[in-house]
């Protein structure tokens, strides 16, 4: 038997009228938090609730009709979570004014939301907001004296797709881990990558990705930092 805890007529949607999809869930002071992109009509927002007294869901967004985007009107997919210290972080893709995809991220503090990836209207955290990025991860990786620091990984193109991992410094800025190049992790830079997958073991950070190899067959590669 399952045990729904959300409403069986109409789910956790913001508007249960609405196309809702790429759920993800957290952990974050001792609740369940739901980040998911849900269609308004016009174009997909980054929906957040709270699942409250282990009872009901609450919708915790900046504003419960247009969601966290940083543009409203711009279509926004793939959230991702993370949590350090004492904030939620929430990482995103979404389109800019020039119709670049940009990866974009939050901080939630239990009450309020706040832009931690420069807050600017055409840029994320993208190595070259000029180009398009995607399906974001967020990792927390404890170091050996259990200090703590985000990174960010997502897959971004520069001619074929490379995989970029960029670390936060706690308060609004990301400095890149990957060799801070036009080029990311890729094994060969010319091939074709598929979305990450990245995770924390033994203090450090692993990033697993698809790449086709010079025989045209797709390989899961594998890199730990310092990379």
């Amino acid at each position: 038997m399952v045990d729904n805890i959300d409403d069986n007529a109409t789910g956790i949607n913001n508007n249960p009228s609405k196309n809702a999809i790429n759920p993800k869930l957290l952990n974050f002071n001792s609740r369940i938090y739901a980040a998911w992109s849900e269609d308004n009509g016009s174009a997909s927002q980054i929906h957040v609730a709270r699942y409250d007294d282990n009872s009901s869901w609450t919708i915790v967004d900046d504003n419960s009709s247009t969601g966290i985007n940083k543009a409203p009107g711009k279509n926004a997919t793939y959230p991702t979570m993370a949590v350090l210290s004492t904030k939620l972080y929430l990482a995103w893709s979404e389109t800019n004014a020039d119709n670049r995809t940009q990866i974009r991220v939050k901080s939630y503090d239990g009450s309020s939301w706040s832009s931690v990836d420069g807050d600017n209207a055409t840029k994320g955290i993208n190595k070259d907001y000029t180009q398009n990025a995607s399906y974001p991860q967020l990792v927390k990786v404890t170091d050996n004296s259990s200090s703590s620091k985000l990174y960010a990984v997502w897959l971004e193109e520069n001619g074929n797709t490379q995989v970029r991992v960029a670390e936060f410094n706690g308060t609004s800025s990301w400095s890149f881990k990957d060799g801070d190049s036009f080029d990311g992790l890729n094994l060969n830079t010319a091939k074709i990558t598929g979305k990450p997958s990245a995770a924390a073991y033994l203090n450090k950070l692993i990033v697993a990705w698809s790449e086709t190899n010079s025989l045209g067959v797709p390989q899961i590669r594998v890199a730990k930092s310092p990379f």
